[in-house]
């Protein structure tokens, strides 16, 4: 691999981690500061907000899928012989358990001192990003192996393997099946059993992130030549044109509005324009001669950002301050506050040279 591209991959990679981690914390805290009152205003900036807030996430777990997959091809071997099937699965275990256990609502439970009330098992059990990183890095793996097995280009499987997830997460939505399953696994396919982000749908993004990796990986020029990522930006704008399409074809045959807006819009239109803006995070990183090094250490460091800015938020005697009471500026101010605290906690953890955490190891 030439320097040059090498120096853009890098570039392309910790820009990539480091804007979608910052763009959660500040996100994150957001929503858990600003006043009910406030988002009741119907305010034409507030819908704005509403709906760059709504694709945080999926731009979070886009970046997860690109990085994964592109992290693994970098091998470039036979999956049996892939370091990485066993390094992505121990990962994978790692997330599901660490995000169930900073979801823990009483410690006291380990020891046999407390009881939960239902409401309790349902904030333990509920999926939030870091089980659907893990499970889907699972997911992927288990899709690369069908892949390799079958003889199919990767693309082609991860791209079934989306669509099947908006499938199920239709299906599970309007049928009683969920209300069959154990709360552990009901969580995995709706909201309403707790869960921020299920893993039907969300799992769609980054399985669409992994395409984008696998086209990376694939086809290298593109982090040197703006032409080399025409095809990803042809493919954002396709996914956007077909959530228009799709809605109205919804409203065609007269199926009820909340699948349009979940699935058509929620889905298709948001990863569209996400993967728009990675286009440009790829122009910025084939303009730049280098990044500010804090982007590189927040790029390698995302576990351990998002754990510590979830955990002074919601579970540490500061959470008082992080409730649903302050107007406009004073939650910008709470939310760059902890954006600011948490870059000078990646600067000391550098300075003490201590191990990196990231969520996807380089």
């Amino acid at each position: 691999m030439s320097d040059s591209l090498n120096k853009n991959r890098v570039i392309f990679l910790d820009l990539l981690r480091s804007v979608a981690l910052l763009l959660m914390v500040l996100s994150v805290t957001m929503n858990h500061t600003l006043s009910d009152e406030y988002r009741a205003m119907g305010k034409y900036w507030i819908n704005i907000w509403y709906y760059l807030d709504s694709m945080i996430a999926p731009l979070f777990l886009l970046t997860s899928g690109a990085v994964f997959l592109y992290l693994f091809r970098t091998q470039n071997k036979p999956f049996a012989e892939n370091e990485r099937v066993k390094k992505g699965l121990k990962r994978a275990l790692f997330l599901i358990l660490l995000g169930y256990l900073i979801q823990v609502p009483d410690y006291r439970i380990f020891t046999g001192g407390v009881v939960y009330t239902d409401f309790q098992w349902q904030q333990l059990w509920g999926v939030d990003i870091l089980q659907v990183i893990g499970m889907s890095v699972i997911m992927t793996i288990g899709l690369l192996y069908i892949a390799e097995k079958l003889k199919i280009r990767n693309y082609i499987v991860f791209g079934i393997g989306a669509m099947l997830l908006i499938l199920i997460s239709v299906l599970m939505q309007y049928s009683n099946i969920s209300a069959m399953l154990p709360d552990a696994l009901d969580a995995y396919f709706i909201s309403e059993s707790g869960s921020k982000y299920p893993l039907f749908p969300f799992g769609f993004y980054f399985l669409a992130g992994s395409c984008i990796g696998c086209f990376m990986s694939t086809y290298p020029e593109a982090f040197i030549e703006m032409k080399g990522s025409s095809l990803i930006m042809l493919i954002g704008v396709g996914l956007i044109l077909l959530s228009f399409v799709g809605q109205w074809a919804f409203y065609m045959v007269g199926l009820n509005e909340q699948i349009t807006n979940q699935v058509v819009v929620s889905v298709f239109r948001s990863a569209g324009l996400i993967i728009l803006a990675l286009i440009s995070v790829v122009y910025v990183s084939i303009i730049l001669p280098q990044i500010p090094k804090i982007f590189i250490l927040i790029g390698r460091n995302t576990l351990l950002v998002f754990v510590v800015h979830i955990i002074i938020i919601e579970r540490t005697f500061l959470s008082v301050y992080f409730q649903r009471i302050y107007n406009v500026w004073e939650s910008a101010v709470m939310s760059f506050g902890m954006l600011s605290f948490m870059i000078l906690l990646v600067i000391i953890v550098n300075r003490l040279n201590i191990k990196n955490f990231s969520m996807m190891r380089n």
